[in-house]
């Protein structure tokens, strides 16, 4: 009968190499069972194993937005930013504005030039009034207008300022406006006090070495030379 596995004697075999044989057979077994139980214990946990990390990454983030939240932008960046996100706004707002300082700067002119003539009393005015009312000019230098077209720009300006749109602009607008000037003016003076705190280091660096010089004479390593000079 042939030979099968190792816990029998081959033909021709001794009982030491069969005994070597069967050793070897269940070291392999085992070795095999190992592996196989191994593969199943990762597999099992790596789910657990994936889960526990995932919810300690959660919670790492979540520290660490507690721990140093995120910082407000800086009024600049808010000012641009929402200058992007309502450009219809932005434009109305400074259309409206440019029309406010276009109007005012026209009533001034107006009043001015009503100020001048040699009309002795109002009817002696009359004809010049009317010839301004009915006039359509506009010096772009002087910024002085006709009253026809100054009554236009007035209700244009009077309609803009009532929209619900300029209004919406001045409340979001004009806030970041006031926060960016706050802004800049405390980073004008702090360049100030930099500036001058600079210069006084340099007057009191000039200060120490004129105090200095002042003093090396009395030095006695100058003094014994001046003693060997004249001898």
């Amino acid at each position: 009968m042939a030979w099968r596995g190792p816990g029998r004697t081959a033909p021709g075999r001794s009982s030491n190499t069969s005994v070597k044989a069967a050793a070897r057979f269940e070291s392999r077994q085992r070795t095999r069972y190992r592996r196989s139980t191994r593969r199943k214990c990762y597999s099992s946990a790596a789910p657990r194993f994936f889960h526990l990390r995932s919810n300690l990454k959660v919670i790492d983030v979540t520290v660490a937005m507690s721990l140093f939240p995120k910082a407000a932008p800086e009024p600049r960046q808010r000012l641009a930013d929402w200058k992007h996100q309502n450009p219809e706004k932005f434009q109305l707002y400074l259309h409206t504005i440019g029309l406010r300082n276009l109007v005012s700067a026209a009533e001034k002119k107006l009043t001015f030039a009503l100020g001048l003539g040699d009309a002795s009393t109002w009817q002696n005015s009359t004809s010049t009034l009317i010839s301004m009312a009915r006039s359509d000019h506009y010096d772009v230098n002087t910024g002085q207008m006709s009253f026809r077209m100054l009554s236009g720009l007035k209700t244009a300006l009077n309609v803009a300022e009532k929209s619900e749109e300029f209004r919406t602009a001045v409340t979001e607008y004009e806030p970041l406006l006031a926060a960016v000037a706050a802004l800049d003016s405390a980073e004008t003076e702090r360049e100030r006090e930099r500036l001058m705190a600079e210069a006084a280091l340099r007057e009191a660096r000039v200060n120490a070495e004129r105090r200095l010089l002042a003093q090396v004479d009395n030095d006695e390593s100058v003094i014994a030379a001046k003693a060997a000079l004249n001898l």
